[in-house]
């Protein structure tokens, strides 16, 4: 568990008083620090598409397409199909082609077989 917290970046002695906050600070490293490399190609890659502007703008309306629904399967082929129209033709600019290859790429290195 020591390394654990290590890798964190959580050095001091766990106390009763500060079990909490190292807790905390393992769920802010799992949930956010591992993976923000990532995120910020995925935002990156967004941005280029335009889709981050629509995002941003009608966040309501966008939930449609990017927040799965009870009891719906999301597969990295049904959320390709929900971002792109055309999703095994190419797109009109190289950027938005990359951003499109690096989008399905990373949906399926993402993928384990369960739900998102």
């Amino acid at each position: 568990m020591r390394d654990i917290l290590n890798v964190a970046g959580w050095v001091k002695n766990i106390t009763m008083a500060n079990k909490g906050y190292a807790v905390m600070n393992l769920l802010i490293h799992e949930v956010l620090t591992k993976r923000k490399v990532a995120l910020d190609q995925l935002r990156r890659g967004l941005g280029c598409l335009e889709v981050l502007s629509l995002l941003q703008k009608y966040p309501e309306e966008m939930k449609h397409y990017f927040v799965k629904a009870d009891g719906e399967h999301l597969t990295p082929d049904i959320m390709i199909k929900k971002v792109f129209v055309n999703a095994t033709g190419e797109e009109d600019s190289e950027e938005k082609e990359r951003a499109r290859k690096f989008f399905v790429q990373s949906l399926g290195a993402l993928y384990d077989g369960k739900y998102f």
